[in-house]
């Protein structure tokens, strides 16, 4: 070759080598953000998980203190203390006072605690401790000026809730007004701390939370002795304290199962944090973050507002993040592995390459001496991996062409062709089959068509088709024929028998469609799912499957959206054989054949159970868990619904408040099992004389309300309180024992005594308890009456 040639070749290599870096750092870009997209969706998804996490825990205490305080705390026989103690300035005098208190309300402190209640405590007007139950023995001290929440309810007599510092401890505060006969009689606070959160994960393996309030907060409300004894320093940032109460560190007992070895390595990880998060946290972000050390970790960081409106502390999860460790081991294996396959591929470039120049050279000198016909019959062998041979009879002198010789692993020439060579390269279950094939064809001079297993000289296992003829019939004088590779093809076929093989086996319900979404094929996973057979079902849409269901996607919507983008999935409702209308998780995808034709695959999953289950917790959350009223977020929901729907038709709407007078006498005699059945039978005869239409609601403690549907007039409503009051009046059977209360019933309608929800409420309520006062006063002059006055 000349000069020219090898410039040429060496400008290959040289182009060949570029293009493989080129490609290989794409390759490995690619990786990277790969890795970078998993990475952004498992923090997000840490800071999502702690957002609802800390939603949930702040809506749990709600109600929890929200429910003592309307049940328990603003009663009439709480609220006469608080006024007593109020006016009262002798010690002695309010130490009675708070006895009382103490002794009225102590079986109800153990229970709050064991929901993780921390501080229940009661203050006089101006924000002074009047009872600690977590520490009776100290009253009597100031807290306006360190506690925001009672200077808040002290000023504007209205609940307030959030998170706030302490001197002892931090945690979600709910403070409340207390008031007597309209006057403001003082406070009371009902107070979780972190703790709580912990101790409600102790047992279970979603992550490890630390609770890191800011520094100056601590300082500003606690004395030095207090903040060594109650906190601990923050490795992770040194302007924050870590609330040595609420800490797995200082509490190893609390640390959920999973995460023990976590508690040991977590100075390392918070070191390794500490850089890396300053910024953030100082600008108060929520945020999250990995880290890759003995095990991977998502660390998510969420800010918390005190309830001054400050920014005070942050929560902090820990979570292992498996799915980073795999794919952070499995990153580097992709770039070696790749690197490994370019370095080959160069390599495999490069020598084929020579080998190529070797055959030019090799054709440059047989196109002296071959025919033209011979060339191109020799290229098109090759091309369709098919050699041809010839075999003299009966000296079986072999010829093989050039692809034989490749096809068995040897270069054109490089050996000597004879059966015996063919015959030992046969695999050797299949050397008797082409043996007795080749013997019956030079006996009979017939052809034979044989597919088997050859070894290449480097030992590798190929597939062949062998095809001979001998000639002439009668006394044959040669075989000839011809060798192909069907490796390929074999292995297409074996691919597509383990693809059908996992089509057949999955779980979840597999239909292939047409382009018009006429179903070729069904698995066994389908027809148990549906309950169609294959013949029933092939040939037939599969659209007509699906049935259109109120608030979800229209079935051919969702086929349509299919044609056009190429994929579609979703939620939709689908007809079983018998009639029976099931939730499905839908996933359609398109695929285009190579020889253009489209199909279309669906995966079908039954989502019955995850339905039931969304179902219940919608009942949960918006009923009354002891007689399966509804609560008042339903209520409120329903009222405003039917607001809008009175507001645009003309029509009346009916509010009834109903508080059951003498109630707290049946718990006090006859125990809470008595009031909770009293409770039920009263619900149950509600319920039995109102309409489908109104809704009867549980308020909490002894107060219901009833939501009327377009009466006609307030004569209907009168005449439905008519009906409850007798209803309402007579006995309950308890063990053998008559329980008898008196309902106080009142009205508001709408829209004359308002046009919101919460102004039928509150006019409801007046007017309950304008009915209470008029019993009261009758009550107190039929006795006077009595005893002759």
């Amino acid at each position: 070759m000349g000069q020219k040639s090898i410039v040429r070749r060496n400008t290959r290599h040289l182009i060949t080598l570029v293009l493989g870096v080129v490609g290989y750092g794409l390759l490995v870009w690619s990786y990277w953000q790969g890795y970078q997209e998993l990475e952004n969706t498992t923090t997000q998804r840490a800071l999502g998980h702690l957002h609802a996490e800390y939603d949930a825990w702040a809506d749990w205490q709600g109600l929890l203190a929200d429910q003592v305080y309307e049940d328990r705390l603003q009663r009439p026989d709480v609220t006469a203390i608080m006024a007593e103690a109020t006016k009262a300035s002798a010690p002695e005098r309010r130490a009675v006072l708070r006895d009382r208190l103490f002794a009225s309300l102590e079986d109800l402190y153990p229970r709050l605690k064991d929901k993780g209640v921390r501080q229940f405590h009661f203050h006089l007007p101006g924000a002074v401790s009047f009872l600690r139950f977590h520490r009776p023995e100290r009253f009597g001290d100031s807290l306006w000026d360190v506690r925001a929440s009672l200077r808040f309810v002290n000023e504007q007599k209205t609940p307030i809730a959030g998170f706030e510092e302490g001197r002892l401890f931090n945690g979600f505060r709910h403070v409340y007004p207390l008031f007597h006969r309209g006057e403001f009689v003082g406070s009371v606070e009902v107070s979780f701390s972190f703790r709580a959160v912990l101790l409600h994960h102790s047992e279970l393996d979603h992550g490890l939370y630390r609770l890191l309030v800011d520094r100056d907060l601590v300082r500003k409300k606690g004395w030095e002795g207090a903040i060594s004894r109650n906190y601990l320093a923050a490795n992770l940032n040194p302007k924050f304290h870590v609330d040595r109460y609420a800490d797995l560190v200082a509490n190893p007992g609390l640390t959920p199962p999973g995460y023990g070895w976590l508690l040991e390595s977590l100075p390392d990880f918070d070191e390794s944090l500490r850089t890396r998060v300053a910024a953030q946290m100082a600008e108060w972000d929520a945020f999250a973050v990995t880290l890759h050390q003995r095990r991977p970790l998502v660390v998510a960081f969420l800010p918390i507002q005190t309830i001054a409106g400050d920014w005070g502390a942050y929560i902090v999860r820990y979570e292992e993040a498996p799915a980073m460790g795999r794919e952070w081991q499995y990153l580097w294996f992709k770039i070696l592995f790749t690197g490994l396959l370019l370095l080959v591929a160069i390599v495999l470039v490069v020598n084929l390459d020579r080998r190529e120049t070797r055959r030019a050279r090799e054709r440059e000198a047989l196109l002296v001496s071959l025919h033209e016909r011979e060339q191109s019959l020799s290229e098109a062998q090759r091309l369709a991996n098919v050699g041809n041979w010839e075999c003299l009879l009966p000296s079986m002198e072999v010829r093989w062409s050039d692809e034989i010789f490749r096809i068995f692993g040897y270069e054109p020439g490089e050996v000597e062709p004879t059966y015996k060579l063919f015959l030992d390269a046969v695999h050797p279950a299949d050397r008797e089959r082409i043996q007795a094939a080749v013997e019956q064809a030079m006996r009979e001079g017939t052809a034979y068509n044989v597919e088997h297993r050859i070894y290449r000289k480097d030992g590798k296992l190929r597939f062949i088709q062998s095809r001979g003829r001998a000639e002439p019939r009668e006394a044959p004088r040669r075989l000839y024929g011809t060798v192909q590779d069907v490796t390929a093809r074999r292995r297409a076929d074996e691919e597509r028998r383990q693809a059908a093989a996992i089509i057949e086996s999955t779980h979840e319900g597999i239909m292939v469609t047409d382009e018009d979404g006429l179903i070729l094929r069904v698995n066994p996973a389908f027809t148990e799912l549906m309950g169609y057979s294959p013949d029933e079902v092939i040939g037939r849409p599969a659209v007509n499957l699906c049935v259109d269901q109120p608030g979800e996607p229209r079935c051919e919507e969702a086929w349509k959206e299919l044609e056009r983008e190429g994929a579609w999935e979703g939620e939709t409702w689908q007809k079983r054989r018998d009639g029976e209308r099931i939730p499905m998780r839908l996933s359609l995808t398109s695929l285009t054949s190579e020889w253009g034709a489209t199909r279309y695959v669906g995966m079908m999953t039954d989502i019955t159970l995850f339905k039931e289950r969304e179902a219940a917790m919608w009942k949960r959350a918006h009923h009354d868990a002891l007689t399966g009223l509804s609560n008042r977020v339903l209520l409120q929901e329903r009222m405003s619904r039917a607001i809008k729907e009175a507001r645009r038709h003309g029509d009346l709407l009916g509010l009834l408040y109903i508080d059951l007078d003498d109630f707290k006498p049946v718990n006090d005699v006859w125990g809470h099992d008595a009031g909770d059945h009293l409770l039920c039978e009263v619900a149950n005869r509600m319920q039995s004389i109102m309409r489908e239409t109104d809704t009867v609601s549980r308020l909490g403690g002894d107060e219901f309300a009833v939501l009327i549907a377009r009466p006609t007039s307030r004569s209907d409503l009168d005449a439905v309180v008519d009906k409850l009051r007798v209803e309402l009046d007579r006995p309950v059977v308890w063990r053998g024992h008559e329980l008898r209360i008196k309902p106080s019933i009142g009205m508001a309608i709408y829209p004359d005594d308002g046009e919101a929800a919460e102004v039928l409420l509150k006019a409801a309520d007046r007017a309950m308890y304008e009915e209470k006062r008029r019993r009261k006063e009758a009550n107190a002059a039929r006795k006077l009456h009595d005893q002759g006055v």
